[in-house]
């Protein structure tokens, strides 16, 4: 097996499923239609995929300062609890 085949293994494996939320009717495909997704759509999807994971850093990339990081961290948790349960 080559380094580039395993480095695509890899890869999909650790994809995970896409949950599409039940407002969305039909596939918007974002990076070509952004516009197109709802804010409150985008606001949750991304705080699911922050509650599923160790993303502090995507959440600290993306401008918050450390306080504002923490305050959306507990946030997303509380909400993929809610989504979930």
């Amino acid at each position: 097996m080559t380094s580039a085949q395993t480095n695509r293994t890899q890869i999909s494996t650790k994809q995970k499923s896409v949950r599409q939320s039940p407002r969305i009717k039909q596939t918007i495909k974002g990076a070509e239609q952004p516009n197109q997704i709802p804010d409150s759509v985008a606001y949750e999807l991304f705080l699911h995929t922050v509650a599923e994971g160790n993303t502090r850093g995507l959440v600290k990339r993306a401008g918050f300062n450390d306080e504002d990081v923490e305050t959306i961290m507990s946030e997303a948790y509380s909400l993929n609890e809610i989504l979930e349960g």
